[in-house]
């Protein structure tokens, strides 16, 4: 008989998924561990952690923790829970915008307005970085007029220049 191969549901992916975010974030902020442990002053990680993605890697007494490392990894936590990479990282960073977005939606303030705010602070750190381009190029400008007239007239009072 014939293996079925049919598609998961919907639901079940997005469960998946929410199950990846939140371990991606926890492992992000250092408040979830990957599964393993140390042999011999190297980190591997379980074989419930372990997933085709780690084979090409080997902890090194240089690098102890590379697969410590790697299993924090947006790439590993994709693989870990069966879920497309791109859509666990664009899911991670919607998460951080509404986590980002919390304390402001507790203090009562509407989402729109919130992220209109962080959009506003963001145009006027643009506006600030131009002028503050402009400032230096015209500082330099005047500098570089100054130094040429003292250079100037030097040269005419040693008779260089008429």
């Amino acid at each position: 008989m014939a293996k079925s191969t049919a598609k998961p549901r919907k639901g079940e992916v997005e469960a998946r998924l929410h199950q990846a975010v939140a371990v991606a974030l926890a492992r992000e902020l250092r408040k979830e561990h990957p599964e393993g442990d140390w042999q011999d002053g190297l980190w591997y990680p379980s074989p419930e952690e372990r997933r085709s993605c780690c084979e090409k890697l080997a902890p090194s007494p240089g690098n102890k923790q590379a697969l410590e490392s790697h299993c924090r990894s947006k790439a590993h936590i994709a693989n870990l829970f069966d879920v497309p990479v791109p859509d666990l990282k664009r899911a991670v960073l919607s998460a951080r915008r509404e986590r980002a977005l919390a304390p402001a939606l507790v203090a009562g303030r509407p989402p729109q307005e919130v992220a209109a705010g962080i959009e506003a602070l963001a145009a006027s750190s643009q506006v600030a970085l131009r002028n503050a381009k402009r400032e230096l190029l015209r500082e330099e400008a005047n500098s570089r007029t100054k130094g040429e007239v003292v250079l100037s007239c030097n040269l005419k009072a040693i008779g260089v220049l008429p």
